[in-house]
């Protein structure tokens, strides 16, 4: 339910808002189609064999059909820089905070460390009510020749490596967001 995910993230806002943390929506619910240009427009942006491309590509998005944007729970926050959370980033407050306190309005980082695919995305979080289910969900039902035939660039190698690319973008995440 969407307003459940939009109820506890306002919650976390106000609170957030109290402790003088500013917490903005930078993307939330993504289309399968803005997924595919999100991941299009990066993945030609990299030189390289098409493997490369598609290596770098997802280290920050995820392939059309297998983003976690998809299911309505997750929420990037304030920015998708990585340098903005560390060191003297300018959100490295916001993302203690969340750190510290959005467990408590459901909220959990799926992509807290770098895996096999991914790496840490300290912007991303995902309402677990909801995302803990869908991810095995989704998980059983998504198949190579659900993403077959639909433009996206690097197919070929997603393809062929479907069980990787599967298991990493939804599987391979924080443990925490999945019990």
């Amino acid at each position: 339910d969407l307003s459940e995910v939009h109820n506890a993230l306002d919650s976390m806002k106000q609170a957030a808002a109290q402790d003088g943390i500013s917490l903005n929506i930078v993307s939330d619910y993504r289309s399968f189609n803005r997924q595919l240009n999100i991941w299009n427009d990066k993945f030609n942006s990299f030189s390289g064999t098409e493997q490369e491309k598609v290596q770098k590509t997802a280290e920050f998005s995820t392939v059309p059909g297998m983003s976690r944007h998809h299911w309505r729970t997750e929420i990037d926050i304030n920015s998708v820089d990585p340098t903005d959370f560390t060191g003297n980033g300018r959100y490295v407050n916001s993302f203690t905070w969340l750190k510290n306190n959005a467990e408590r309005f459901g909220f959990c980082q799926p992509y807290d460390q770098d895996r096999d695919v991914v790496k840490t995305e300290p912007w991303h979080w995902s309402y677990k009510p909801i995302s803990k289910q869908l991810t095995q969900q989704y998980s059983d039902t998504i198949s190579a020749q659900d993403i077959t035939s639909l433009g996206i660039r690097g197919e070929n190698i997603i393809v062929s490596n479907f069980d990787f690319y599967q298991r990493g973008f939804i599987n391979d995440i924080n443990p925490d967001c999945l019990s």
